[in-house]
Parts: C-alpha cells; sequence; structure tokens
C-alpha cells in the first residue's frame, strides 16, 4: 500500500475517539434526568442529532465564555424539548452545564496514540479528512478535543444528509479532497459502514480492530492507530 495512498479518512467514534466512561451520551443524560426527578419520554439515539442540530452554526466556538454560556443553556432547552422532561421554569439554566459535560466533547477521549499518529501523518504529508456517521457541529467537536487542526476536512453525516455505508458520504470528501478514491484509504472500525461502505466507494479501507474480534482474512486490520503507519510504511 506504500506509495499508492496520498489522502486519508478516519472514523471518529471507537476509530479516533470513545466515550469517556464507555456507557454514551444517552445512558448519562437519562441517569442524570432520573437522579434529579425530571421526568422524561425514552431516550432515543435521533435525540442526538435533534439537539445538536443547529450546533455548527449557532456554537460560540470562539466566543466568551457568556455566549458559551448562553448556548449551553439553549441546548439543554432543545433537550428537555426533545424528551418532553417534566421540569419546572429555570431548569434549562440550572442543568444546562452540568448536561452539557454530558453531551459535548468533554464527554469523549481520543485514544492515546490518536494525537501521536495523525501528527506523524501530517507530517508525511497525506491529506486527511473525518467521515463519520454523527449529528452537526462534528469539526467543532474535533477542535475542542485538540485534533481539528490535523484534518482538511471533516464530513457528518448529518451535515451532507448521507450515512455510511452510502456512498454518498464517501463522495463528498472525496470531492472535498480532490483525490481519485483508489488513492484514498478510508480507515474506521465497522465491517459494514467503514469496510463494505469504503469498498462501494472505491476507496481501500484499513479496519481497526481493537478488541481482535474481526476474524475475516480477507479485510487487512491493525489493533489501534499506530499499526496505521506500518501500514504506509512510515512505522
Amino acid at each position: 500500500m506504500k506509495g499508492q495512498i496520498s489522502a486519508l479518512t478516519f472514523d471518529f467514534f471507537q476509530t479516533l475517539a470513545h466515550h469517556g466512561t464507555g456507557r454514551g451520551r444517552g445512558l448519562e443524560v437519562v441517569d442524570y434526568l432520573q437522579g434529579h426527578g425530571l421526568t422524561h419520554s425514552p431516550w432515543r439515539h435521533a435525540v442526538l442529532y435533534d439537539v445538536f442540530e443547529l450546533h455548527l452554526e449557532r456554537y460560540p466556538l470562539h466566543g466568551s465564555d457568556a455566549d458559551r454560556r448562553r448556548y449551553r443553556v439553549e441546548l439543554a432547552d432543545r433537550l428537555f424539548g426533545c424528551l418532553g422532561v417534566t421540569a419546572p421554569d429555570g431548569a434549562a439554566h440550572e442543568h444546562a452545564d452540568a448536561l452539557w459535560t454530558l453531551l459535548g466533547p468533554s464527554s469523549l477521549s481520543v485514544y492515546p496514540e490518536t494525537r501521536a499518529v495523525l501528527g506523524e501523518l501530517s507530517r508525511a504529508g497525506f491529506a486527511m479528512a473525518v467521515v463519520s456517521n454523527w449529528h452537526h457541529g462534528l469539526a467543532h467537536f474535533a477542535h475542542e478535543m485538540g485534533i481539528g487542526s490535523f484534518f482538511d476536512h471533516v464530513v457528518a453525516s448529518a451535515e451532507v444528509d448521507s450515512f455510511k455505508p452510502d456512498g454518498v458520504i464517501f463522495a463528498e470528501a472525496q470531492r472535498l479532497l480532490g483525490v481519485e478514491p483508489s488513492r484514498i484509504l478510508h480507515i474506521g472500525d465497522q465491517l459494514v459502514d467503514d469496510v463494505q461502505g469504503g469498498r462501494s466507494a472505491g476507496v481501500q479501507v484499513l479496519l481497526v480492530d481493537r478488541e481482535g474480534q474481526a476474524g475475516d482474512p480477507d479485510v487487512p486490520t491493525v489493533r489501534d492507530l499506530t499499526g496505521v503507519l506500518g501500514v504506509l510504511g512510515l512505522g
């Protein structure tokens, strides 16, 4: 594969980063609401997409502390509306900071090797993008998690209305990168979304199998992101 690849695309969740507690944002939010006696409708994964629908355009990434505080209150209010939370007036304001901790970028952690590997790949001259099934505002998350500067583009499914393994999201990344599909290596942790989806889109693929459970000899596999360097002749 060395010499054949000029651009890299990465899945985000469980490839570059993981949930800090391993339980997921939904479970953490439900536990919090119940712990504070706030009744609500059942959690749905789509709630994340609804709550963060305006994140890319409204979040004050470089704003003041007051601007960010106002946004956190708006987000808590949207969450309460999406979940039908029964709460007294002012509850969104009261719980905004805690809910942001459970939902925002600080709820996630990059894997130990992520920054070092991305830095090495960047120095080697690879164009890089994130291609992920994620809600609006993933670029802001990446920035606040300290990895946004490594990427030329961040393509989130909610922003292009296409979810892996659909080829449209891969095609958008290819368009932005300006690289032929055959010269792109997509790196992700899902056999369907990343491997099958990537192959259908004409890109080369690499599976990150941190638990060593993939068991498919036809899929090129590494145990963590450090293995990407070896595959590309940098290790």
